[in-house]
């Protein structure tokens, strides 16, 4: 294997260790369907295992008072490519409990498809 296919091979694991082990919950997603969760954000919604959030549809785990706002952010980045920073969210977790949160989206292109990871940060005392 060429050095360089190594090099890009070691990049993806380093990058793959600092998201599993970010202290934010990082959620990768497509228009609406969670593709990946980190643990901190199984954490955030009260789930255990990861099927329990991927395949899911996105706006599962968004407070209804604020939907209409989040589709419309999540339009911005996944049509325009463009992130939104540190925008204020209500998060729904899976019991029910609402958990007032800042996001920030990114835009991603990863093997043809536009995605976006969200960085979620809790404002919990």
């Amino acid at each position: 294997m060429p050095e360089r296919w190594l090099e890009a091979a070691r990049q993806g694991e380093v990058q793959r260790a600092i998201i599993e082990n970010a202290p934010l919950a990082t959620i990768l997603h497509d228009e609406e369907t969670v593709l990946y969760a980190n643990p901190a954000a199984l954490a955030l919604v009260g789930a255990r295992r990861l099927d329990e959030l991927v395949g899911r549809n996105l706006f599962d785990f968004v407070h209804p008072d604020g939907e209409a706002s989040a589709r419309e952010r999540v339009q911005l980045v996944y049509e325009r490519d463009l992130s939104v920073h540190r925008v204020a969210c209500k998060i729904s977790a899976l019991d029910g409990t609402g958990v007032d949160c800042v996001v920030t989206g990114y835009p991603v292109h990863v093997l043809g498809r536009n995605l976006i990871i969200a960085v979620v940060m809790p404002l919990r005392k």
